[in-house]
Order: structure tokens, then sequence, then C-alpha cells
């Protein structure tokens, strides 16, 4: 199920009321620079702060709404866009601007729209989403980044703009690495703030103990390479305390948590960029310590 909203800035047409989709929404709202129209596929104005009002709400996207369309954003998941693609392919839109916000997939996923005259991109913000309906500040000085038409740039640009974001343009390659690096940096991340607060949690310990330290981590990021802000036992060759860890992990039974942190500690080992002495050394303590 997907939702349609119609805004009337450039004549903007989002389809899609996902976390996503409702938290563009609610920023263009904010705005109060847009005249909004509205269409839910199953019949009922989706709920929310984001007050919609009934008299802008409309049952069906038609021609008509199309015509009037200078721009169309699919925000549905990625498994869905194809299904968007065909659904628009009954209109004429000629010179619309289409794009997608999936952050894996280019601008090749709307070719077959491209090809009946719209110009086409991918535009993918470099932001989390937690809920539907987020605050528009989500979208406020953020990177963003853009593949595609230059149309859909021009266009993209000037939305940017207005929240005082950042639109990269990418080549395809770029635009799939930079998903990726994302997937690592904020979904797996999580992984490891879970497993941090699954062994603090057994000992009756709260994770407000982490926070400063994971402040300024972030904080040695934006200012450093990573290989360079490495600190810690592996930083220092403590191969006694390295062992005792995975001996306290195994003792009581933190079977997934150390083998993450054999994971991790492997990783950062094979690679030649973090200055570690006695590498070979701890490699034989990870290993020795294996599953």
């Amino acid at each position: 199920m997907y939702s349609l909203f119609f805004l009337s800035m450039k004549n903007i047409l989002i389809i899609g009321y996902g976390k996503l989709g409702s938290s563009l929404f609610t920023a263009l709202q904010e705005q109060q620079k847009y005249h909004l129209m509205v269409h839910d596929k199953d019949g009922s104005v989706p709920d929310g702060p984001a007050t919609i009002r009934t008299d802008i709400y409309r049952t069906e996207i038609n021609q008509s709404i199309i015509s009037l369309t200078d721009m169309i954003i699919i925000s549905v998941p990625d498994d869905n866009i194809d299904d968007v693609v065909k659904s628009l392919g009954k209109f004429d839109l000629k010179q619309t601007i289409v794009i997608h916000t999936s952050g894996v997939h280019s601008s090749n996923q709307l070719v077959d729209l491209q090809k009946q005259g719209a110009y086409t991109g991918s535009l993918h913000p470099v932001q989390t989403f937690p809920e539907r309906l987020g605050p528009a500040a989500l979208w406020q000085n953020i990177k963003l980044t853009y593949e595609g038409s230059e149309e859909g740039f021009k266009i993209c640009n000037e939305i940017c703009s207005q929240f005082k974001s950042e639109l990269l343009q990418v080549t395809a390659n770029q635009k799939q690495a930079l998903h990726i690096a994302a997937v690592f940096a904020a979904n797996y991340a999580v992984a490891l703030y879970a497993s941090a607060e699954n062994i603090l949690t057994k000992q009756k310990l709260s994770k407000d103990m982490l926070l400063p330290l994971m402040k300024q981590v972030q904080s040695n990021f934006e200012k450093h390479p990573a290989h360079e802000i490495l600190s810690g036992p592996l930083q220092r060759s403590d191969h006694q305390t390295i062992a005792k860890h995975l001996e306290f992990l195994d003792l009581h039974e933190f079977t997934n948590e150390k083998e993450l942190y054999r994971q991790m500690a492997r990783f950062i080992l094979d690679d030649d960029n973090f200055k570690i002495i006695q590498r070979d050394k701890l490699k034989k303590v990870i290993d020795k310590n294996g599953s």
C-alpha cells in the first residue's frame, strides 16, 4: 500500500507515506509555502500530527493531476518501485521530473519512464528516519545525494537549499558505495550498541555509562581518519586483556557478543592502516579463543 501527496510548490507529487516519505511531507508542510493535495490508496487520510484537510483530499490520481505535476518523488520500499513505475506508465509524463529516494538503486530503475520523455533521477538523504511523520529537523543541515538528469538536479537542489542542506551529485557507483557505508555506520553500528547494552544489562549497569565515550569517539571521527583514532587493548597490544575479555564473554554465555568481538578484532588486525605492534601475537589470541 502506498499514498500520494501533491504539493504545489513546483507542483511536486510524493508517492509513498512510509518513514521517509511522511517525514519529507512534514518538512515541506512546515515551510508553509505549499498547497497540499493528498491521495491515499486505501481511501483514508493518514493520521498523525501533520494535519491534512479533507477539502484537499483526492481519492484518485488521474491524468489531470499528472498534467499539473512538474515533479514526482517515489518514496516507497525498494521492492515496490517497479510497481509504481508500471502504474505511472499509463500517464503522459513528457518533461515531468520523476525521481526515487532509494539508497541503493540508480536512476536506471526509472528507465521505462525516461523512454516516455520523463527526466529521471534518484535523490537520497544521508539520514535515518526512525518513525513516520518524523520532525522536519531531520531534513535540515544534512547531506543528500543525487544521480540522474540535470533537470532533476536543479529542482532537488532548490528543495535542499530550503532545508539548508547540501546536495551532492554522484555516480551510480558512488551512490551505492555511500549507501553501503551508511549501513555500516548507522545500521550495523546499532548491533554493536546492542551488544554493549546486553553485556551491561546482565551486570545491572546502565548504557548511560557509555554515552560520553561514544560522543568522544564521534568527535574524534569528525576530525581524523578512523585508523588514527583507535584506542583500547588492541591498539596497545594488550593480548592478556583481550584473552580475559573473551574468557568473560564465554563464561557468561555471551556467544554472539564473543563472536562479534572476535570478528571486529580480526577486521582491525587485518587492516594495515591501523598501527598495531605485535599484530601476529594478537591474532593468535583471537584465533585460540574461537568458537
